[in-house]
């Protein structure tokens, strides 16, 4: 009743407001001016009733309501324009034109109005009066604030909360940072429509500021540009410079994984856990995770399982692969027919520091792995190393390329078909640099890198797991499958790929800073040496390899030599060993003496770091 009552008196107005400009245009004298309201509102009000005009939404106004309008006020018009003729004492007839013209104009204006407001204008000030306060760190927050600046968010920003020693009253950015009761009153009185937290935070102080927003309804988020790393850290393919290369596994990969037991070593990985749940959608009989670390191997079980729509039977085990007697009571209890050796340790300057334990793990562990199933007739044997094998110059590359080495060795004397691959550099696997780097955006940098030239090869995790599959679906024994990844990429362009991410600006928001080359890092990386890309064949993004294959008995005894040292944690000794068997170890590093027996003993590389 109350919005009639409105919009009768919005025409009211209209239509008397019409008639006095009427009046005063046509000349003719006011003294009826009463009279003719009266008889002028009275027809307009019945003209309205009778077509409807007061019963639609205003805010909802369409163009079949302003037909109607136009219809009520012509009807009304000539009614009132017939009236005057007949009574010419009461004005000239022109006063309903003009009249009728006027109305037509304020009421429609007075029904569209609502819609432009609802539409248009409100929307527009919505946005524009949209009051949030960020809360964070004072660095992170100001971090976030220059982020802002150059974004075109509609966001105003109210006030700042930040995290630490209170500094009530003070200016960011020309910012006023709010105490705790000066939020709680703008936030009770509706005045704040969100808080954008900039993390990380301290626990309490996020607790605190999450109770306080879910009292009064009111959102609680991270900033966009956390979103967007976190978004680029669940698909990091994202910031590569070329599309996704897909391999195309065999047809058959699928048959030859149902009903099969397969083994996967270092499951818990960020390798050996994604390769575990694309194997268990292939539906195998009995699938065994092996990690020697019992919290990833927990977090990867419950992954797998979630996507275990099969209902396969799924074992883990906390098992080192160094430990022979357990491995083969393992292979001895399960029997599993394909393996995958993905148990590694990879991190090259922490691996400097620690050669004999690089041994025993890379060398060591691999070696007790293919034994067992070579010994307990597994079809297929498949081997994760990486382009630091490729003229290494770090131990973890050597190490590494003598698992290439030991794989082709057996490959020409065991029915179960020993296949390596080549990895490069994997986005967004643990403690690859991806997370580094978004960590250090997060922190309000600097972002470092080692040497505003270093290049690498990058491949993502899913195509990291497709090329093992393609290569055990397509290896036949002996090959080594290198994924085309295109051209290096500088790690200088990827750092500032992740910052531009965020929406701020490289060197300006995010400073990058050079540390220099660490102990047996490359300037660049390579995936193939001279003489194996001659013999490399190409297909479906994939190169076949086949590397030289050295003796069994000799490479036996090379190894046993190397690892006897490494058990006595010589590492001096190690590295001269790993010089012998490996000739081109370490060519060019400037950490490693002329005369090729490794390390020497006040080398940096054996210093802490």
């Amino acid at each position: 009743m109350r919005v009639r009552l409105v919009k009768s008196a919005v025409c009211v107005v209209a239509w008397v407001s019409a008639l006095a400009l009427a009046l005063a245009w046509s000349g003719a004298p006011t003294t009826h001016f009463m009279v003719l309201a009266a008889l002028f509102i009275s027809f307009k009000v019945a003209a309205t009733g009778l077509f409807g005009s007061f019963r639609e939404l205003w805010s909802h106004t369409s163009l079949e309501d302003l037909v109607v309008l136009v219809a009520g006020g012509l009807v009304s018009t000539a009614l009132l324009g017939t009236l005057l003729l007949l009574a010419p004492w009461l004005g000239s007839p022109q006063i309903a034109l003009i009249d009728g013209a006027l109305s037509l104009a304020f009421v429609a204006t007075a029904r569209v109005a609502p819609r432009i407001y609802h539409e248009i204008v409100r929307p527009l000030w919505a946005a524009r009066s949209q009051a949030v306060v960020i809360a964070g760190r004072a660095d992170l927050v100001d971090l976030e604030l220059r982020r802002r600046r150059h974004t075109s968010s509609k966001e105003r920003v109210a006030g700042l909360v930040l995290d630490g020693p209170p500094l009530d009253g003070a200016r960011l950015h020309r910012l006023r940072v709010l105490g705790r009761g000066e939020l709680e009153n703008l936030i009770e009185r509706h005045r704040i429509n969100e808080v954008t937290v900039v993390p990380p935070i301290s626990p309490g102080f996020s607790s605190g500021l999450q109770k306080l927003c879910s009292r009064n309804h009111v959102p609680f988020r991270p900033a966009a540009s956390l979103l967007a790393l976190s978004e680029l850290l669940r698909s990091a393919e994202q910031i590569l410079d070329r599309a996704p290369t897909e391999t195309h596994a065999d047809p058959g990969l699928r048959e030859a994984i149902a009903d099969r037991c397969v083994l996967v070593t270092g499951a818990g990985g960020s390798i050996g856990s994604e390769l575990a749940l694309q194997l268990i959608r292939c539906r195998p009989r009995k699938l065994i995770l092996v990690s020697r670390g019992e919290n990833e191997l927990f977090h990867a079980e419950r992954a797998v399982a979630a996507a275990n729509e099969s209902k396969c039977e799924v074992e883990g085990y906390v098992l080192d692969v160094r430990s022979e007697d357990a491995l083969q009571r393992l292979f001895a209890r399960h029997c599993p027919e394909l393996v995958f050796h993905a148990a590694a340790h990879k991190h090259v300057p922490l691996m400097e520091r620690h050669p004999a334990e690089a041994v025993l793990n890379n060398v060591g562990g691999s070696r007790v792995v293919a034994q067992a199933a070579h010994g307990h007739g597994a079809d297929g044997f498949i081997f994760i190393s990486t382009d630091k094998a490729v003229r290494p110059t770090s131990i973890m590359g050597a190490t590494k390329r003598l698992g290439e080495l030991y794989v082709r060795a057996m490959a020409a004397c065991s029915t179960t078909r020993f296949v390596s691959v080549r990895f490069g550099n994997v986005l967004g696997s643990n403690g690859s640099v991806l997370p580094i780097f978004i960590d250090q955006v997060h922190r309000g940098g600097p972002i470092t890198v080692t040497h505003p030239e270093m290049t690498r090869y990058f491949m993502s995790i899913p195509e990291a797991c497709g090329l093992v599959l393609d290569a055990a679906a397509r290896g036949r024994g002996g090959e080594l499958f290198v994924l085309d990844m295109g051209r290096p990429t500088r790690i200088v362009d990827l750092a500032e790929r992740v910052i531009e991410r965020a929406g701020l600006r490289p060197g300006e928001d995010v400073p990058i800073t050079f540390s220099g080359a660490r102990p047996g890092e490359k300037l660049v990386e390579e995936l193939m040496s001279e003489s194996e890309r001659a013999g490399a064949s190409f297909d479906n993004g994939v190169w076949k390899v086949y590397i030289p294959e050295p003796p069994l008995d000799h490479l036996n005894a090379q190894l046993d030599a190397l690892l006897e040292v490494a058990r006595l944690g010589d590492d001096v000794a190690v590295l001269r060993q790993l010089s012998r068997i490996l000739p081109d170890f370490g060519a060019g590093c400037p950490d490693r003496d002329d005369s090729g027996s490794g390390l020497t003993t006040d080398s940096p590389a054996l210093a802490v770091m």
